[in-house]
C-alpha cells in the first residue's frame, strides 16, 4: 500500500513537470489557453499529492508506533519471564534451605531415637533383674499362702466351735426377747387403755381415754341407726360414768336430741340447757337453742317464751344456719 502510494506521487510530480515544460514551449495564446485549461487538473493533482504525502506520513508513524509497541511488549514479556525465573530460583533456594533444615531435624530425631533405644535397653535389663526378684518373691508368697491355708483350716475349726456357742446364746437371747416383747405388749395395751389420746369431735379437739371414745362412738352409732330410746339410755350412762369427760357437752347435745325424738321435751330442754351452760361456744350451740324452741312449741308454751328463745338464738349466733331458720319462724309467730 505504501509502495503504490509512492508510485502514484511520483507520477503526479512527473505530470506537473511535463506541464511546466509544455507551458514554456508554447508561447502563443492557444498554448496558454490550453495550459489554463490544464491548471485545475494540476491543482487537483497537487491536492492529491498532499493527501498521499499525509497518508505516507501517517502510515510511517503507525509503523513506527507498531514497532515500538511490539518492542515494548517483547521487553515486558522478557521482564515477566525474568521475574518468573527469579521466583522459580527463589523457590528452589527455599526448597534447598528447607531440605537442609529437614535433614538437620532428621539427624536430631535419629540421634534422639538412638538415645531412647539405649534407655529402653537399660530399662529392659533392669526389668529383667526385677522380674527375677519378683519370681523369688512370688514363690515366697505362695509358700506363705500355703502356710496361711493350713492356719486358716485350724482357725475355721475354732470358728465353728465358737459359732456353735453363739447359736446357743442367740437362741437364749431370742427367747428372752420374745418374753420381753410379750411383757411389753401387755404393758402397752394396759397403758393404751388408761392413757388419754387426742380426738376431734364436733369440730373441737379434746383428750379422752380409749374407753370414753368407745362408749361415745357406740352411743352415737345407736342414735344414727334411729334407736332413739337405746341411744338416750347410752348417753345417760355415759354422763354417769364420765361426768368430767371432754365429750360431756357433745354427749348432752345428742342426749337432748334423743330425748326430743322420744317426745321427752322437758328432759330434752334440760339436757340442752346444761350443754349451753357448759359450752356456750359449742359448734352446735345454735342448733341446741333451736331444738329448745321446738320443745317449747311442742309443750305449747307461750309464744312470747318461744319468741324470746328464737330472738336470743339470732342475737347470739347470727352467722349460724340455725339463725336463718329462727328468723323464718319468728316471722310466722307475728
Amino acid at each position: 500500500m505504501a509502495a503504490f502510494s509512492m508510485r502514484r506521487a511520483a507520477a503526479l510530480v512527473l505530470m506537473t513537470v511535463s506541464l511546466g515544460a509544455q507551458a514554456a514551449l508554447f508561447a502563443d495564446d492557444e498554448a496558454r489557453q490550453e495550459i489554463i485549461k490544464l491548471r485545475p487538473q494540476v491543482e487537483n493533482l497537487r491536492r492529491s499529492l498532499a493527501v498521499v504525502t499525509e497518508e505516507l506520513r501517517k502510515s510511517e508513524e503507525a509503523r513506527r508506533s507498531s514497532e515500538a509497541q511490539q518492542s515494548q511488549a517483547q521487553v515486558q514479556q522478557q521482564q515477566a519471564q525474568a521475574q518468573q525465573q527469579q521466583e522459580a530460583l527463589q523457590l528452589m533456594r527455599n526448597a534447598m534451605a528447607k531440605s537442609a533444615d529437614d535433614q538437620a531435624q532428621l539427624r536430631r530425631g535419629l540421634l534422639e531415637l538412638a538415645n531412647q533405644l539405649e534407655t529402653l535397653r537399660r530399662e529392659l535389663s533392669q526389668l529383667r533383674g526385677e522380674n527375677e526378684q519378683m519370681v523369688h518373691f512370688v514363690a515366697g508368697v505362695q509358700r506363705g499362702l500355703q502356710d496361711m491355708k493350713r492356719g486358716q483350716a485350724d482357725l475355721q475349726m475354732a470358728i465353728d466351735g465358737v459359732r456353735s456357742n453363739i447359736d446357743g446364746v442367740r437362741s437364749n437371747i431370742g427367747e428372752m426377747q420374745r418374753n420381753v416383747n410379750d411383757v411389753s405388749s401387755g404393758v402397752d395395751a394396759r397403758i393404751r387403755r388408761i392413757e388419754p389420746v387426742k380426738v376431734s369431735v364436733d369440730g373441737r379437739e379434746i383428750e379422752a381415754l380409749p374407753a370414753e371414745i368407745s362408749a361415745f362412738d357406740a352411743a352415737l352409732a345407736v342414735l344414727r341407726k334411729g334407736e332413739f330410746a337405746a341411744a338416750r339410755t347410752a348417753f345417760e350412762q355415759f354422763q354417769t360414768r364420765y361426768p368430767t369427760s371432754g365429750y360431756r357437752s357433745s354427749a348432752l347435745y345428742w342426749l337432748g336430741n334423743a330425748q326430743y325424738a322420744t317426745r321427752e321435751y322437758k328432759e330434752a330442754m334440760g339436757s340442752l340447757r346444761r350443754m349451753l351452760q357448759l359450752a356456750p361456744d359449742h359448734p352446735r350451740a345454735a342448733e341446741a337453742m333451736l331444738t329448745i324452741a321446738n320443745c317449747q312449741i311442742e309443750l305449747k308454751e307461750p309464744r312470747a317464751t318461744v319468741r324470746r328463745t328464737l330472738e336470743d338464738l339470732v342475737k347470739s349466733y347470727p352467722q349460724d344456719e340455725a339463725a336463718a331458720t329462727a328468723k323464718e319462724r319468728l316471722s310466722k309467730l307475728k
